[in-house]
């Protein structure tokens, strides 16, 4: 049968941007889909991109222990504290992150489950600062109607 399924649309980002987001209860996975236009040709393109709750929850633990309940934490700490360290045992820099091909690393480990917490409003994110607004030890995964 058809996954139950929560659909949640957002306000455009930028107004370049519409995001909608769906959780899967049957997998435990987020969908996040965004309407991108095309600069040349105008075309509106449909994207979609999975990340697992346990990576939301991940993160969230992750915000939690560097203090960004307590306080904004700057982006480029979040890239030190967080992402820096991983880079090594993935035979990854931060230049072949930053434009490379491995930057869909950063994005489903970080980027959108940090975009998923602030759709729950558990965190505030901004361009330069993250801040869990709503201190929470585990995010709980949306109820689903079935």
């Amino acid at each position: 049968g058809q996954p139950a399924k929560v659909d949640i649309v957002l306000d455009p980002w930028k107004g370049k941007d519409q995001v909608r987001f769906e959780y899967q209860a049957d997998n435990g996975l987020w969908r996040i889909f965004t309407h991108q236009k095309e600069k040349e040709t105008g075309e509106v393109e449909e994207r979609s991109y999975e990340v697992p709750h346990k990576q939301v929850d991940t993160v969230n633990t992750m915000l939690l222990q560097l203090g960004a309940d307590k306080g904004p934490l700057h982006t480029p700490d979040l890239w030190e504290l967080i992402i820096a360290p991983q880079l090594p045992d993935k035979g990854l820099t931060r230049d072949n992150i930053n434009g490379g091909r491995n930057r869909h690393w950063y994005f489903d480990r970080i980027y959108y489950p940090l975009k998923v917490l602030e759709y729950l409003g558990i965190i505030v994110h901004g361009s330069k600062t993250v801040e869990v607004v709503k201190r929470v030890e585990h995010v709980p995964a949306p109820a689903v109607e079935t």
